[in-house]
């Protein structure tokens, strides 16, 4: 996954651990990164994504 830092590629992980098909999840994943400040913690990442999904 280019363009990917380790919180990204965790955050996919879990979201995938979830049963959330891949596409959906790194759509609401890029939502939730342009949504958030600088800095987010993976589990920010997670919850953001949730809510977009």
């Amino acid at each position: 996954m280019p363009g990917y830092n380790t919180a990204d590629k965790d955050a996919l992980d879990a979201l995938l651990a979830l049963g959330i098909a891949k596409a959906p999840a790194e759509q609401a994943l890029r939502k939730a990164a342009a949504a958030l400040p600088a800095g987010y913690t993976v589990q920010d990442l997670i919850k953001q994504a949730l809510k977009a999904i």
